[in-house]
């Protein structure tokens, strides 16, 4: 028995082990029909286990060696203790020895990723796109995970590093959950500094850590208010944030909202001027003026005093509004998110971050997993 099956018949890790004959029967020998999407550190597939009426999603990370094995089980403890119902849940995992695969098993999300919706609901189809409710509903659902994560389990917190519309993933009843844990640090909460990070997507890179290249609390709310300008406007714009702030301080910051809402029975303007204006607050250009995730929560949930908080919103000066131009325009992606699945993508320790299992994501688009996926289906039978 070599460690890894040692490990798998004693794993006090929270989460269940799967043998790789029970992920390869699933997912259908990982049937071009089961496939998902694909990124540069694995491949997703929709399966399903025997006895059992639950779908789930099931990444495979090829080219893994047995000497792997300690450090991938010391992050997939990490990751078991990130529950709350607004993350992404892990369900299991597996390693297939003599293929070098390792695997993990995911919830199934059945909407897809926001990012997906964002893109649809600009057609014609008004039964195809996101309502009020849908919206600000999801922005409160992102909140609170995002929240959990920064406010720490065991005197670690988590930066998540990558928050996007892309990452954030929704079941069959729209209530949505911070995926794509791959950028993800942990770190002691007495010394949680700025960490170096890597890959982040450049549209929503915070623009101190463009320059810095570090992860902070303050860059994940960057990131965050740039979600949620986006939820109320209707998707991506050019110097998003700088065109929601000038409104506003011309006082006409409710010209922001998606206009497709126009006409939605649920928009609510006190709703919509709350979410852009927490959306403004969480990405100012200058990190002290944005609130911690608490507080913005709370404001989004219209849990506090109100126009104190909006009247606390410092106007960028003119040399604050260069930085608010992304280094990069990314353009959208996205795949097809219903129906068959698209086949085109504890406290202590040391002071170090420790990266999460990279793009440990729930997958439902290629996009969920990395930027720049390989949207590209693999051959029936998911030999690479």
């Amino acid at each position: 028995m070599n460690k890894v099956e040692e490990n798998s018949s004693n794993n006090n890790h929270g989460i269940k082990f799967y043998s790789p004959l029970d992920i390869r029967k699933a997912t259908k020998e990982f049937s071009r029909s089961e496939h998902l999407g694909s990124g540069g550190y694995g491949v997703v597939y929709r399966g399903k286990f025997q006895g059992s009426s639950e779908l789930v999603a099931v990444k495979r990370i090829s080219g893994q060696k047995d000497s792997d094995f300690k450090g991938y089980m010391s992050e997939l403890s990490t990751i078991s203790q990130l529950n709350h119902e607004n993350l992404v849940k892990l369900m299991g995992w597996s390693f297939e020895n003599d293929k070098g695969s390792f695997y993990l098993i995911y919830e199934y999300m059945a909407e897809g990723s926001l990012d997906g919706h964002l893109i649809r609901h600009q057609g014609d189809d008004k039964d195809d796109r996101l309502d009020w409710k849908k919206r600000y509903t999801i922005a409160g659902d992102v909140a609170r995970g995002l929240t959990h994560l920064h406010e720490g389990q065991g005197g670690r917190i988590v930066l998540h590093g990558d928050i996007k519309p892309s990452n954030i993933l929704l079941d069959s009843n729209f209530n949505a959950k911070l995926g794509d844990f791959g950028l993800a640090l942990i770190v002691d909460q007495q010394a949680a500094g700025p960490q170096k990070a890597s890959g982040h997507t450049p549209w929503y890179v915070a623009p101190e850590c463009a320059k810095t290249g570090k992860s902070t609390k303050e860059s994940d709310i960057y990131s965050f208010g740039l979600v949620l300008l986006e939820i109320a406007c209707g998707g991506r714009k050019k110097d998003l944030a700088k065109w929601v702030s000038e409104l506003n301080s011309e006082g006409n910051i409710l010209n922001a909202a998606d206009p497709t809402l126009k006409d939605d029975d649920r928009h609510e303007n006190l709703e919509m001027e709350s979410l852009l204006m927490v959306g403004l607050h969480c990405a100012h250009p200058d990190p002290k003026h944005r609130p911690p995730m608490r507080v913005a929560m709370q404001a989004l949930n219209l849990d506090m005093a109100r126009d104190a908080f909006i009247s606390k919103y410092p106007a960028p000066t003119p040399k604050e509004y260069l930085l608010f131009s992304p280094p990069v325009a990314v353009p959208h992606t996205s795949m097809n998110l219903s129906g068959p699945p698209s086949t085109s993508g504890g406290g202590g320790g040391s002071e170090s971050p420790m990266p999460l299992l990279a793009n440990a994501a729930h997958p439902t688009t290629a996009s969920l997993y990395m930027s720049n996926a390989t949207q590209t289906a693999p051959n029936d039978g998911g030999e690479n």
